[in-house]
């Protein structure tokens, strides 16, 4: 009887030292999953971050050549405007003239 009650308490303190092994070894998987977790969500928002400037610094680009190409258009417009304007001065000038002309001549 007292070998078997010593087998037991043998195996009762295998038991107790597998399980509390099991438990410790539990532990580092779990600290070293949440280690990996924690790198995956670092590099994903460094990602996200740089996917994010990158598109706004393409924005930017975009915005600034659509403004270059609009302000080309006014200035030649505007250019196009102030060359009618002055021809139709002159011209106005010339008629001018040619009616003082007229009149004193």
């Amino acid at each position: 009887m007292k070998q078997f009650i010593e087998s037991i308490i043998k195996a009762e303190e295998e038991l107790r030292k597998k399980s509390e092994e099991a438990k410790i070894k539990a532990e580092e998987i779990i600290k070293s999953a949440e280690k990996k977790i924690r790198d995956v969500e670092k590099n994903y928002e460094e990602n996200f971050e740089q996917e994010k400037k990158q598109r706004m610094d393409d924005l930017l680009k975009k915005i600034k050549a659509y403004e270059a190409d609009l302000k080309s258009k006014n200035l030649k417009e505007i250019e196009e405007i102030e060359n009618r304007i002055n021809k139709v001065r002159n011209n106005v000038k010339e008629k001018i003239i040619e009616r003082i002309l007229e009149e004193y001549l």
